[in-house]
């Protein structure tokens, strides 16, 4: 993210009016009412400013066309990843491929350990274009092979219904927070120990399996969790990112999105069990 604290060399920040500048003196011959001054003149609406980039201003601080911008890239990107999720989940989830993974289980720990590695290296070079696209990219292959392990063991009929489900609840709850004016930076350490208590139970669940019905216990609070996610990232996303930080807006939603499928695709899978 970038950050100046200081003005140009040369240039302060004129008294008069906001936009002029005037030149510092450089010795005792240019000081007096002669120096010359630099008038860019007041900023006015529909005016781009490139400091909108600078002095960590968030993405509502900025001015609106900036704001739209961001945006638009964030929810474009994210749904080329959810597209390209699905597509690469389906030929992922395939006989072909499910069998070769059988055979050859290390992939499922490849893939795992894939995963953190390319978003870890995303984060370090979320700057880096076009080398963040490439990596966002990377990390969104891996995750749709999670899932197609996933959806080979779950009916089409359930995914696509956990699938629209999905879209639905993220598309309201992101409209929902656009328009409400609370301050939901309270619920980030809600969300987090509730994460934790989620995370810790299913590790415990891996040799010591519970009841279907604590299971769907899990599957629900994962949805609540996930939804709180959604709530939350879109608000933060707003109220604490720059908009040169578009890669950590389109990662956060993604993962929520991904996470808030696979407990609804718990959920319709237990129930149609019963």
């Amino acid at each position: 993210m970038s950050s100046y604290t200081q003005a140009p060399p040369g240039y302060a920040p004129s008294k008069h009016h906001k936009g002029q500048y005037q030149s510092i003196p450089q010795d005792d011959d240019e000081a007096g009412p002669s120096a010359p001054l630099l008038n860019t003149g007041p900023r006015e609406e529909g005016d781009i400013d490139t400091d909108d980039f600078k002095f960590s201003v968030t993405v509502e601080q900025s001015a609106p066309e900036i704001r739209q911008m961001f945006l638009k890239k964030v929810y474009a990107v994210l749904f080329l990843q959810i597209l390209g999720t699905t597509v690469a989940s389906y030929l992922f989830s395939t006989r072909t491929v499910t069998t070769w993974v059988q055979h050859n289980q290390w992939s499922v720990i490849v893939a795992l350990i894939g995963s953190f590695v390319s978003m870890g290296v995303l984060f370090w070079k979320r700057h880096s274009h076009p080398l963040n696209l490439g990596l966002l990219a990377l990390f969104t292959v891996i995750e749709s092979f999670s899932l197609g392990l996933v959806a080979s063991h779950v009916s089409k009929r359930i995914l696509l219904q956990a699938l629209v489900i999905t879209l639905f609840t993220f598309a309201g709850l992101t409209f929902f927070t656009f328009q409400s004016k609370r301050d939901f930076s309270g619920m980030g350490p809600w969300l987090y120990g509730g994460l934790m208590l989620l995370v810790g139970l299913s590790f415990i669940q891996i040799f010591f399996p519970f009841r279907r019905s604590i299971d769907m216990a899990f599957a629900a609070g994962g949805c609540l969790i996930f939804s709180g996610y959604i709530v939350y990232d879109t608000h933060m996303i707003l109220k604490r990112l720059s908009p040169e930080e578009w890669v950590m807006a389109v990662l956060s939603l993604y993962l929520d999105i991904i996470n808030l499928f696979l407990s609804v695709v718990r959920i319709l899978n237990g129930a149609n069990r019963d």
